[in-house]
């Protein structure tokens, strides 16, 4: 990691790991800044994140249209700006993503009963009010909802860090070496071989390996550094790295 244009050095922990920086604020820690303009920037920084997911989890939990759920999402991120919500995390006792959801949860159940009982009107039966407080509450076998979150997120968390990726080897003046990972990881599901894309941009086979060897490296730093930002301590970055990544920072 000698390229100038990268994080600096990571800390080292007992055994030789990299370790969660004391003196990093992340963004889930600094949506409860005393300061507005890192708790502004930070939530920025979460719901930038985290958005995606939470359409397509309230798209398929709660039953609701892309556009609905989109709705929802919008009014979520601004009831928890509004109320801190996020200030109530405790990090021993879960992963920021699975507090997210449970709140998540409330809110929608409740936007969703009180949207039925202002459309309901005061000449309404009142034994449809059990109906349609059962239709507000989340669909019960929502494991494929939960499945979809998880999987969004993790979409997410790899589209930020390739986006990271994107601007330190361009600004490092390293183009083929992020053409050549775009080649092998995002240009299609069967990658080309090294041999074909040496051939294709007129270098070295060992010249492909090395670039790519660089760039998938710089990759796997970036994506831990997204996961930093969205996590709010050493254990939960560490859990978060395995599940997203496969892999022990």
């Amino acid at each position: 990691m000698s390229d100038k244009s990268g994080p600096a050095p990571k800390e080292k922990g007992a055994k030789g790991r990299e370790a969660f920086p004391n003196t990093m604020l992340s963004a889930v820690l600094g949506t409860s800044s005393p300061e507005i303009v890192v708790r502004t920037r930070s939530w920025d920084r979460v719901a930038r994140a985290y958005r995606p997911a939470v359409v397509r989890y309230v798209a398929l939990r709660f039953r609701r249209s892309e556009s609905d759920a989109e709705d929802l999402a919008s009014a979520f991120f601004a009831r928890c700006v509004e109320r801190d919500t996020f200030g109530k995390f405790e990090p021993k006792k879960a992963r920021f993503r699975t507090f997210l959801r449970t709140c998540l949860d409330r809110f929608v159940t409740d936007e969703i009963r009180a949207q039925k009982s202002l459309k309901r009107g005061a000449g309404k039966a009142e034994a449809a009010i059990g109906a349609e407080v059962l239709e507000a509450l989340p669909d019960q076998g929502a494991e494929s909802a939960d499945a979809a979150f998880d999987a969004e997120w993790n979409r997410r968390v790899v589209s930020l860090a390739v986006e990271a990726l994107k601007q330190e080897l361009e600004a490092a003046n390293k183009k083929q070496h992020l053409d050549i990972f775009e080649r092998f990881y995002l240009a299609s599901d069967d990658p080309p071989s090294y041999a074909a894309i040496a051939s294709e941009l007129g270098i070295a086979v060992h010249d492909v390996t090395n670039r790519l060897h660089y760039a998938r490296k710089r990759f796997r730093a970036a994506a831990l550094e997204v996961l930093r930002d969205l996590t709010a301590s050493e254990e939960e970055w560490r859990e978060e790295a395995k599940a997203v990544l496969g892999v022990e920072p």
